[in-house]
This record gives structure tokens, C-alpha cells and sequence, in this order.
């Protein structure tokens, strides 16, 4: 794979996306800033249940996951001969030090394929939770919910280990 060049579009997109990830974390941090209150009021001096440990890791981890994910988008990529090519308006990079961020990149990519179907069924489980409370505490209904978002993690799963052996192992 090539990476001394980058074509504009390219760089065009990781600017909009990182602009993306900043525009989320700012509105989710405002988030936690002005519900502060009402959390500690509703969660923290309740009682503890189901409820509210999914509630707090939903909303800390999905936190924690925007700041890694910042944190890795804004990450300074170090190349000691970068120039400017005018004729194309693209960036040519040599020598970049890939090993290094490629084991940052590993790194990541682990945390978020597997803090991703963690996240979703986290939040599965507080609608299914939900649905079931409104249809009575069917146990039909519960046994249902359960094969359903096994199956979905499962699948999710699935997908993340056959995309890392693709990526990782075969040649």
C-alpha cells in the first residue's frame, strides 16, 4: 500500500470528519454539562439496580469512546520530508514513521471494534428492558428480546473478527 500520496479529496474528507468528531464531542460534553444535575438526582442517589448500572456505563463509555476516538482523529502524523507539490495541490509524504502509527492504529481499531457491539447492545438491552416492562413482564417476550440481541451481537461480532483476519492475517 502507498501512502506517500494522498489525494485532496482524501484530505478533504479526514478534515470534514475530524471536524465531525469535534462538533460530537463538543455536544455530548455540553450534554453531560447541563444534565449533571439531573442525573445525580435520578441515578447516583438512588438506589443502585440493572437500570442504572446500564444507564452509567451507556453514558461514561460512549464519553470515554468519543475522547479515544478524538484523541486518535487529531493525532499528529510525523514526517520528516513533507512537501507541497503545486501543480496538483496534493500533499507528498515520505518517510513516515508508519510503524509507529500503525501500532497506534491497532490499537484503536481493537477498542472500537469491540467497544462498538458492546456500546449497542448496552443500549438493546435498556430498550428491550423497556419493551418488556410495557408488555407486563411477558417471559415470551423476554426470551424473545434475549435470542434477538444475541443474535445481534453475535453478528456484529462475527463481522469485527472476519474484518481483522482479513486485515491482519491474510496476505
Amino acid at each position: 500500500m502507498d501512502f506517500s500520496r494522498l489525494p485532496e479529496d482524501a484530505l478533504v474528507d479526514i478534515q470534514t470528519t475530524n471536524y465531525l468528531v469535534a462538533a460530537s464531542a463538543t455536544l455530548l460534553i455540553f450534554d453531560h454539562i447541563i444534565t449533571v444535575e439531573q442525573e445525580v438526582a435520578l441515578i447516583w442517589r438512588r438506589p443502585w439496580n440493572i437500570s442504572s448500572l446500564l444507564y452509567i456505563w451507556n453514558r461514561y463509555y460512549a464519553l470515554i469512546s468519543l475522547v479515544i476516538y478524538s484523541s486518535y482523529m487529531f493525532r499528529i502524523i510525523n514526517s520528516d520530508k513533507a512537501r507541497h507539490s503545486p501543480p496538483t495541490s496534493n500533499y507528498i509524504l515520505t518517510d513516515w514513521r508508519i510503524s509507529r502509527t500503525l501500532k497506534w492504529f491497532n490499537q484503536y481499531v481493537m477498542f472500537q471494534g469491540f467497544g462498538g457491539p458492546t456500546l449497542s447492545a448496552t443500549v438493546d438491552t435498556i430498550l428491550a428492558f423497556r419493551v418488556w416492562i410495557l408488555y407486563e413482564k411477558s417471559q415470551k417476550l423476554l426470551w424473545f428480546l434475549i435470542a434477538l440481541i444475541s443474535a445481534e451481537f453475535i453478528t456484529m461480532c462475527d463481522s469485527i473478527v472476519t474484518c481483522f483476519f482479513t486485515i491482519y492475517v491474510s496476505p
